[in-house]
């Protein structure tokens, strides 16, 4: 059924959102939002654990000691990325302490969201079991060449693409556990008039449940 977390709120229809690295899910989830979706991003409420000021701070430092990781706000993410996703064991023990404290950020915040549909973009949506709090999962998918170049544009090197996609579960393992699935690979205009087509279609799964 879809999810009413507060009795005095209206239902909301929970959308989880994902795809592979680089293939668009926060243009989409943007586009959701322009629709009028309230769209929580993980990895925005992840990048504050880095900060010197941050909740998990201290605990997240420890796992690197004796290694230069800082800037001066905190954490650089990209130099811990540069470590983590060479080193398995050590991915684990820092998603160990950031995901609980993202799920639950998440869903403190959405309780509190009044619009009627709610985007939970998650880059590790089906990965961290987030899937089964939502009521629809989307994927927003692209060909790899095409997701590398988006990539390379932002400064990514092609050992840092291949080493994150490697460390998620595989683009068309998504793609079949996904209820929906948005194929990036055209124009903004195609990939927002395709966007526009879910967003009519979640309406009545919304007034009328599953």
């Amino acid at each position: 059924m879809v999810q009413e977390l507060k009795p005095e709120r209206p239902a909301k229809l929970i959308l989880g959102l994902t795809g592979g690295i680089g293939t668009g899910k926060t243009t989409v989830a943007h586009m959701l939002e322009e629709l009028g979706a309230y769209v929580l991003h993980a990895d925005e409420i992840a990048h504050e654990v880095y900060l010197k000021d941050g909740p998990l701070y201290g605990r997240v430092r420890g796992l690197f000691r004796g290694v230069d990781v800082e800037n001066e706000k905190g954490i650089d993410r990209r130099k811990v990325a540069s470590i983590v996703f060479r080193d398995a064991a050590l991915r684990r023990k820092l998603e160990e302490i950031i995901h609980p404290y993202v799920r639950q950020r998440m869903l403190d915040d959405l309780a509190d969201a009044e619009e009627s549909v709610a985007v939970l973009d998650v880059p590790l949506l089906f990965e961290t079991g987030f899937d089964k709090f939502c009521d629809r999962t989307l994927v927003v998918s692209a060909s790899d060449k095409a997701a590398d170049e988006r990539l390379s544009e932002k400064g990514f090197s092609q050992a840092e693409i291949d080493a994150r996609r490697k460390a998620q579960l595989p683009l068309d393992e998504k793609i079949k556990r996904a209820d929906i699935v948005i194929a990036n690979t055209g124009s903004l205009k195609e990939t927002r008039d395709k966007v526009a087509k879910v967003w009519k279609d979640l309406r009545p799964v919304l007034k009328g449940g599953h």
